[in-house]
């Protein structure tokens, strides 16, 4: 059993996981934005993991990657990508200060970073825990920001035994004068990765 296999419903399922997600980080963030935020329509994909790269520029674009550990009845790691871009302009918008340079960014800075993270990451495992039954938990986030192919070393590292592709949730958040990507990924291990099948009955 391994993600490359997954049918159709399955991946219909995620996509509702990930409107529903989308919608509650949609909240969570206008909130911390003081603003209104629209949320296109989610995209959920199968990709290879060395194709990932290429939607955040190339292997040497600076990405910043908050990483989760997802714990309880299903061993996972699940991956919150954006693009420098849309990272500057979220540390911008919530510290009302002009971010100069994005190689030295100052602690308050990170934090910011950090905890948008941990909040998006959230609302999507919120979702998926509602939707499957599962009991799950995060754990405290760790942020790295370095080149877009470093960041995704990990997965490909952690995931390549089961397969060259995960599933990836591309979002976008807009208002009048901005507009903030991101990108998803849940990583389960092969064992999980059954026991998610099976809580929504997906047969393969």
């Amino acid at each position: 059993m391994d993600i490359n296999h997954l049918n159709e419903v399955y991946i219909d399922i995620f996509k509702e996981i990930a409107n529903i997600g989308s919608g509650h980080a949609t909240t969570a963030l206008a909130t911390l934005m003081q603003n209104v935020l629209h949320m296109d329509v989610p995209n959920v994909r199968l990709v290879k993991i060395s194709d990932i790269a290429k939607l955040l520029g190339d292997e040497e674009a600076l990405t910043v990657g908050v990483f989760h550990e997802v714990e309880g009845e299903i061993s996972a790691t699940m991956m919150h990508i954006m693009p420098i871009a849309s990272a500057k302009r979220i540390i911008e918008i919530l510290l009302h200060k002009e971010v100069n340079d994005v190689y030295n960014l100052e602690s308050m800075e990170l934090s910011v970073l950090n905890e948008i993270g941990n909040i998006l990451t959230g609302s999507y495992l919120s979702a998926f825990a509602d939707l499957t039954k599962l009991n799950i938990s995060q754990s405290t986030p760790y942020l790295s920001i370095d080149m877009a192919g470093a960041i995704l070393s990990v997965p490909a590292t952690q995931y390549g035994i089961m397969s060259d592709e995960v599933l990836l949730v591309e979002t976008e958040f807009k208002n009048d004068t901005d507009k903030i990507v991101g990108y998803y990924l849940l990583i389960p291990d092969e064992e999980s990765l059954a026991k998610i099948l099976k809580s929504l009955w997906v047969e393969m």
